[in-house]
């Protein structure tokens, strides 16, 4: 986890960076989850946000993580 609004996360053995949005309140707008390609309407991970856009991690930023990783 970087911020509140910020992870790495490993899928299908690729790292990304995952950022996330607050879920709107009003029921008007519908948003699609970019990780899990769902209509997001309720509280997911743990809390009331959504994955707005993935990006795929770079040679650095996996550098990084490893050594974040090695750390713990």
């Amino acid at each position: 986890k970087i911020d509140d609004y910020h992870e790495y996360q490993k899928l299908n053995d690729l790292w990304y960076l995952v950022t996330f949005e607050d879920i709107p309140q009003t029921s008007i707008v519908t948003v699609t989850d970019a990780i899990l390609k769902v209509p997001v309407y309720r509280c997911r991970y743990g809390r009331n946000v959504y994955a707005v856009h993935k990006k795929q991690c770079n040679k650095k930023e996996i550098k990084f993580i490893n050594q974040q990783l090695a750390k713990t």
